[in-house]
């Protein structure tokens, strides 16, 4: 029994572990035009296209996110502070255009297998550790929240929970028989 209790808590971590999302957050100005196509070409293609994605919008123009935005340059290891800024990973991109958009995708469809994006839902959601920031929903219907697209770690979590209390009550069963 105990090594079902272990089996169930590693296989609860790496279901966990295993949940990986694509991640886009956009640095922006709201009186930047090319920062306004950025977010339309996100939100009316890539969010449609890739239903895991989590895409943040940050108002670098506020000085409350400022020093984000200072930090998110020097990663990217730029030279100016132009805008809009869009960071997918590891990857950084500096203004928009049409073929900026196509390198969107292909640096999209590096970070995660299809089979994740297919099992996923869309949101757009705004874990920004504290940064003022702007939600939008990329469908507006009261049921794209940032909730949706945390269910399926929440699922995982919940089943390995489950596995673990079952492993624990049975490994105490078993005592009380010997």
């Amino acid at each position: 029994m105990r090594k079902i209790s272990i089996f169930c808590t590693l296989f609860s971590v790496l279901c966990i572990s295993s949940y990986a999302a694509r991640e886009i957050t956009v640095y922006h100005s709201p009186n930047c035009m090319y920062c306004h196509h950025a977010i339309d070409f996100i939100n009316d293609n890539l969010v449609n296209e890739y239903p895991d994605l989590i895409v943040t919008q940050v108002n670098a123009a506020l000085p409350a996110n400022g020093e984000t935005f200072r930090a998110a340059v020097r990663k990217c290891d730029l030279s100016g502070f132009g805008v809009p800024l869009v960071v997918i990973g590891d990857r950084c991109f500096q203004g928009f255009s049409a073929a900026t958009g196509d390198e969107y995708r292909n640096v999209l469809e590096a970070i995660v297998p299809e089979e994740v994006a297919a099992a996923g839902q869309g949101l757009i959601a705004d874990e920004t550790m504290g940064m003022e920031t702007e939600t939008v929903h990329a469908v507006q219907t009261p049921s794209n929240d940032a909730r949706i697209g945390k269910t399926p770690v929440f699922l995982y979590a919940l089943f390995g929970i489950f596995l673990l209390a079952l492993g624990t009550v049975l490994l105490a069963k078993k005592r009380r028989k010997a």
